[in-house]
């Protein structure tokens, strides 16, 4: 469930192989923000069939997550596939094993917005 409706133009985009129970945890950090990206990919390559299915399940309540399985990839190979498959303006990159703050993406987005950056890699912003 989300706090509120307030989605910004980003996409998120998480390489995952058979990610345990960590991804529940990461889901649910990221559904908690207070605001949320326009789409989380999760790039799937390989894991059992039981992450499947629960991703399936996943998308249908949540249609913000776009869930991508495929063959073997190395990380990078999977973040260039989740470009290819965003449609956001801004691209952020997650592991699966990293926690979002609960205002990191509004402060993220606003830094890059109100600084006309084309690019923003890890930072620690303090307001």
């Amino acid at each position: 469930m989300t706090i509120n409706n307030k989605f910004l133009d980003i996409s998120v985009i998480i390489p995952i192989y058979n990610p345990n129970n960590s991804i529940k945890v990461l889901k649910a950090s990221f559904l908690n923000c207070e605001y949320l990206p326009k789409e989380i990919i999760f790039i799937d390559s390989g894991s059992n069939n039981h992450m499947s299915k629960y991703f399936e399940r996943l998308k249908e309540k949540n249609k913000i997550i776009i869930y991508k399985k495929v063959n073997l990839l190395h990380p990078g190979s999977a973040r260039n596939l989740g470009i290819k498959i965003s449609k956001s303006k801004y691209l952020t990159f997650f592991d699966v094993n990293t926690l979002p703050k609960k205002d990191w993406l509004k402060k993220s987005y606003d830094y890059v917005v109100n600084h006309k950056l084309n690019l923003l890699l890890g930072y620690r912003l303090t307001l």
